[in-house]
């Protein structure tokens, strides 16, 4: 572990490599992380707005829209939203208000470059009121939120676009829903095995993204109290009739946790707490990261981790395919964590790569690999919070053969935007055994 001078309510991995996270310590400052050196740099946020407990998601161009938060003088969430341009590291003018404030909403990129905003809470005494209000920012319009339709939806729902460009809300209440924007309807899926499953991640699975998985979580009220949970559901849309089925259990309950989808497909597990819980949201801290195998349907333990990652913590993937772990209440600190893949021998390396890549068209990549089969693959920049990752995403672009002396090879890119969203994706090569190199940043653009 090493100080942190935030706790990491909220984290995003930029373009530049850089980590940018805020929380409950340096208001009104946000933190720049450089991985590389573990330098820390404080950045002025827009006056009067707090970001904690906000919602986020990457534009096409790598700059990061925040809104929401929570105003706790008039205990009302914030209206406002700005974006954060991770190239010149500063806070841009505020684009926009919501029509009511946002506490704990969900923000999702839509295929076509707009963002989609769901719940949180205007209100946020006692129990808090509900933001039903579905709104829509196109950053190529006027840079305002256009309200669309009404649903009321518990508070961080799981967001995750489909290959239909359906956008499906995952929980954390009773059913799995599919959302068609163009003619505001909703679908119901399925409902789940277990419910709810308050602070608790969702991921689409490796390696097409067909099937989406939900990871633990409290089955409880989203007020607090209740039980954390080891079990696991996951629905396969490659099926005819979709339909939530129990997968393997972790070894632990988990509420609070973090999941990382890594480079060899699998999904790493962080954090969170393993006992009955109270209003306050107490309990047992777990230390002891678990592993998913989506091919296996297995969980293996990993080493665990020194300081407690509960309520407040993130996890991140970096683009040297370690994991930054964040967080903890009233105390900042971190931890980078070197998963399996990285002591199975040397690693294969990008020596360079193309920058930006338009669907449809092809990526250059010049290697060094020891293996001759190596799989190419990107992991799409995550932004999370609260157990919540809203842009995460794997995307395989297949294996390649090298021949005798052959270093270059090009692969196709992605065919369509609803399967890779636009946006910046950090570019791996995994060679045979599992082991991935260091990423390199490409932008994934419609022409």
């Amino acid at each position: 572990p090493f100080d942190f001078p935030e706790v990491s309510v909220n984290a995003a991995v930029l373009p530049t490599g850089k980590v940018l996270t805020w929380g409950l310590r340096l208001f009104p400052q946000t933190a720049l992380f450089d991985p590389s050196n573990k330098s820390i740099e404080a950045i002025p946020t827009p006056e009067k707005w707090n970001p904690s407990c906000s919602g986020h998601a990457f534009l096409s161009d790598g700059r990061l829209l925040i809104g929401g938060g929570r105003d706790k003088v008039e205990d009302l969430g914030y209206r406002s939203t700005f974006i954060f341009d991770p190239f010149d590291e500063e806070w841009q003018t505020q684009v926009g208000d919501f029509r009511r404030g946002r506490f704990y909403p969900s923000c999702v990129l839509l295929p076509d470059e707009r963002v989609l905003a769901f719940s949180g809470y205007w209100n946020t005494s006692g129990h808090g009121i509900r933001n039903d209000d579905v709104e829509l920012f196109d950053p190529r319009g006027q840079g305002n939120w256009e309200k669309i339709s009404q649903r009321n939806l518990p508070f961080y729902p799981q967001l995750h676009v489909m290959a239909s460009g359906d956008v499906l809300i995952a929980g954390p209440h009773e059913q799995a829903e599919l959302y068609d924007i163009e003619t505001d309807t909703y679908t119901v899926v399925s409902q789940h095995k277990a419910w709810p499953r308050y602070f608790a991640p969702s991921v689409l699975l490796p390696p097409n993204n067909l099937r989406v998985m939900v990871i633990g979580g409290n089955d409880e009220s989203q007020t607090g109290g209740g039980y954390p949970q080891s079990s696991t559901e996951i629905i396969d849309f490659s099926k005819a009739n979709p339909q939530w089925e129990y997968a393997a259990s972790m070894r632990f309950p988990r509420m609070d946790h973090n999941a990382v989808i890594l480079p060899d497909g699998t999904v790493f597990v962080v954090g969170g707490v393993m006992t009955e819980v109270g209003v306050i949201l107490e309990g047992q801290p777990n230390y002891i990261p678990e592993l998913y195998d989506p091919v296996e349907n297995q969980w293996r333990d990993l080493a665990p981790h020194r300081e407690p990652r509960i309520q407040h913590s993130t996890a991140l993937l970096l683009p040297d395919a370690r994991i930054l772990v964040m967080g903890r209440p009233e105390q900042g600190t971190a931890e980078i964590y070197s998963p399996p893949y990285l002591f199975r021998g040397p690693r294969p390396k990008i020596v360079s790569a193309t920058k930006e890549a338009v669907y449809r068209g092809k990526i250059t990549i010049e290697m060094d690999s020891e293996s001759r089969r190596n799989r190419i693959c990107m992991i799409r920049l995550s932004s999370v919070t609260h157990s919540v990752n809203f842009g995460q995403r794997y995307i395989d672009l297949g294996s390649v053969e090298l021949e005798e002396g052959q270093r270059v090879v090009k692969i196709d890119a992605p065919k369509v935007a609803a399967k890779a969203p636009p946006g910046y994706y950090m570019l791996f090569i995994v060679d045979q055994e599992g082991v991935p190199s260091k990423a390199e940043m490409l932008r994934l653009y419609e022409r």
